[in-house]
């Protein structure tokens, strides 16, 4: 068995192709779809998911219509998923430039 968190990590996307999982870089993508979906309507993410990170970043053309066929997979919600937008953060440390700019306000 192995989380979500852990599958959806850079040590888990290793240890797909190390497991010899046919196409790791779809199975990671559909993984990962599933989970926002679920994260999404968890949480009521009206606003959009916002995801990140160095898998997505150089994989960015696998963000596609069937990524958001699949996150939208929910049945009777897949309508009001189909209204959550997904967006990916490119910068290389998105942490750090929240933390600047709520330094900057602080100020």
């Amino acid at each position: 068995h192995a989380s979500a968190e852990r599958a959806l990590s850079g040590p888990g996307f290793a240890h797909l192709g190390a497991a010899g999982a046919a196409g790791p870089d779809a199975m990671f993508m559909a993984l990962l779809a599933g989970f926002a979906g679920n994260a999404a309507l968890a949480t009521g993410a009206q606003g959009g998911v916002f995801l990140a990170g160095n898998i997505l970043n150089q994989r960015r053309s696998a963000l596609n219509a069937a990524f958001h066929a699949r996150f939208c997979a929910k049945g009777r919600f897949r309508a009001w998923l189909e209204a959550v937008p997904l967006r990916l953060i490119t910068l290389a440390e998105p942490g750090l430039a929240g933390l600047a700019r709520l330094a900057a306000q602080a100020a």
